[in-house]
């Protein structure tokens, strides 16, 4: 009895370990099934990959194309891009987007979504930048699903007089044109309209250069951006003129499907941001859930947005908007309310200040290694200028969404309700300038690489989880991975500090380093040192990446005919420059520098 007593016993027992382990294995298969699910999805998404793309038919003459975004006005360009849809003269369908430019004239400001044009076929493959460290167009566009790009003039492309456009797009475009139009008649600052459009409809071409620079600075890039903060000010606007609290049944049925409407509209009006769609789902899935009487998970929510977002477009995963969403998100839900919690109890009015607080923070946590990473800067005073600017920003999105109706229909109370939004944002404005020359009210020229990223997110996990769940290896851990740090930082600095002759590739000048230790000495045509926009996207970044934002110097060539010491070379004169006991000879016409032999 006592040994069937105890077979049946370890029968139970083996049972249930059984059950788990094949639940376990279940999980870890279906994990990787989606995982390879995944890489399947993202290679049937690349144009490229068909036989019958555009680039595997080059020998045709003409291309016929559909713009399928809005057209944008540059300085010299109509910028849009367009779908190749078929080869003419070929009678082959083929497929395939590219950025293409068309010279700024009467026909090219025609150009709208949905037009189909027909285009000389010279796209030709987006390039690789020419210089170190320089932004990547290629790899920008290749995470988009572009390949080529082409430039036009009034007679490599015609209009075919046809337009095939996507309903609901074309919608959302109209409605922004209007608004634009209408914020045109109402603001006569170019910035503070510029502001105005970003904040409550998504449009950034307006934007005032060195505004969006100063909100970057100070942290405060996020508002004019639309995302979940705008989703979330319009699911509270319009919970309240519903009167979502106080319903139930098909009532709250009727009116959660009022602002699920509401809140698609929204993201149509903004192009479908990926920051919008993931707050409108999330939004949306709680909506249902409470209309139900269900509660929902935020981290089911979050992890539904995502899924929905990558099986539409797989190349979002590269979006840098996308990425900061989803982290910033997933740091606000699990870290708020312990951050919360470290600060004292106080009246609404004090308790409002510190969860905006612990908003900012955990959001903070969560991305500022992307931060670092991709935009080589920190904001110090990020809670002060988020204190200020959030709830402002709140207000101009309260007013603006009022403005756009009364506006329509009288012509003083817009202008009334202007005048107000103009001097939220100019208060807004002055605070983030004010804030940005702080002393120290922000790092730039910080530079990590890929790896030390990484570390980085896996010491916030460590010390994250050591904190919340008395974790006892936690120390150990974040000790081993700060060392890791640590060593590659030195390693990477060893590898910048090696002694280099660096010749930057310009059109229409001479741009050469000679770099040694800590120091770089750069001899650049003297128009090219008039010309600022230049000379920060060529050689900041190469700067930044070699940790010499502050270690630098330019003379102009002008110095050539000299005999000097400039920092860690000596001009013989003649053009000729003495570095690392090496001869190097400029040639100014030429554009070149050659070791003297």
């Amino acid at each position: 009895m006592v040994s069937l007593f105890a077979l049946i016993l370890i029968h139970f027992i083996l049972k249930k370990r059984l059950v788990f382990l094949l639940i376990r294995l279940g999980s870890i298969l279906a994990l990787w099934l989606f995982f390879l699910s995944g890489v399947i999805l993202t290679h049937y998404y690349k144009d490229n990959n068909y036989h019958n793309h555009f680039s595997n038919h080059l020998s045709s003459e003409w291309l016929m194309v559909r713009v399928i975004n809005q057209p944008q006005i540059k300085e010299k360009v109509i910028s849009c891009k367009v779908r190749v849809l078929e080869s003419l003269g070929q009678d082959k369908k083929l497929q395939g987007k590219a950025q293409v430019y068309f010279k700024r004239d009467s026909q090219s400001f025609k150009i709208k979504y949905g037009d189909q044009l027909i285009i000389k076929n010279r796209l030709q493959k987006i390039k690789e930048p020419k210089n170190q460290h320089q932004f990547n167009f290629r790899k920008f566009y290749n995470n988009q699903n572009i390949y080529h790009q082409g430039f036009f003039n009034h007679s490599q492309w015609v209009h075919s007089d046809q337009n095939t456009s996507n309903v609901l797009l074309s919608m959302g475009f109209s409605w922004q044109l209007q608004l634009r139009k209408l914020f045109n008649k109402y603001f006569e600052d170019d910035a503070v309209r510029g502001v105005a459009e970003a904040v409550i409809f998504g449009f950034k071409e307006d934007l005032d250069e060195d505004w969006l620079k100063a909100f970057s600075k100070t942290g405060t890039i996020h508002v004019l951006a639309v995302s979940g903060l705008h989703v979330g000010i319009i699911y509270v606007l319009m919970s309240f003129l519903l009167g979502i609290s106080k319903s139930g049944g098909m009532s709250l049925i009727f009116k959660s499907t009022g602002i699920l409407i509401v809140l698609f509209l929204y993201a149509l009006l903004t192009g479908f941001s990926p920051s919008v769609s993931r707050a409108s789902i999330m939004f949306g899935t709680v909506i249902i859930g409470n209309s139900f009487n269900r509660q929902s998970s935020i981290y089911n929510s979050l992890c539904l947005a995502c899924f929905i977002l990558l099986a539409v477009n797989p190349l979002n995963i590269y979006n840098v908007g996308f990425q900061f969403s989803f982290l910033a998100v997933l740091g606000i839900v699990y870290f708020k309310d312990d951050i919360r919690g470290l600060f004292p109890e106080a009246s609404y009015f004090f308790d409002k200040i510190f969860v905006l607080l612990s908003v900012s923070i955990a959001a903070q946590i969560a991305t500022f290694p992307l931060g670092l990473f991709y935009f080589h800067q920190y904001p110090n005073l990020f809670m002060f200028s988020n204190l200020i600017v959030i709830p402002c920003i709140s207000i101009v999105l309260y007013l603006g969404v009022i403005f756009i109706f009364i506006a329509q229909f009288s012509n003083s109370l817009g202008e009334f309700i202007s005048d107000i939004i103009g001097i939220y944002i100019q208060f807004i404005a002055d605070a983030v300038n004010s804030i940005q020359n702080i002393p120290f009210a922000f790092f730039e020229g910080v530079y990590i690489t890929k790896s030390q990223t990484v570390l980085l997110y896996t010491l916030i996990i460590i010390i994250s989880l050591t904190v919340k769940y008395k974790w006892k290896i936690g120390l150990t851990l974040s000790i081993i991975c700060v060392s890791i740090f640590i060593l590659n930082d030195m390693f990477y600095l060893h590898k910048i500090r090696q002694t280099e002759v660096v010749t930057f590739n310009v059109k229409k000048g001479l741009l050469v380093g000679f770099k040694k230790k800590n120091h770089i000495t750069l001899i650049i045509s003297d128009g090219l040192l008039k010309d600022e926009k230049k000379i920060e996207y060529i050689v900041k970044p190469y700067l930044v990446a070699n940790r010499l934002s502050n270690r630098y110097s330019f003379f102009p060539t002008s110095l050539q005919g000299l005999k000097a010491n400039l920092k860690n070379i000596k001009l013989l004169g003649n053009g000729v420059v003495w570095f690392d006991d090496n001869a190097y000879v400029m040639n100014i016409d030429s554009n070149e520098i050659k070791i003297f032999e």
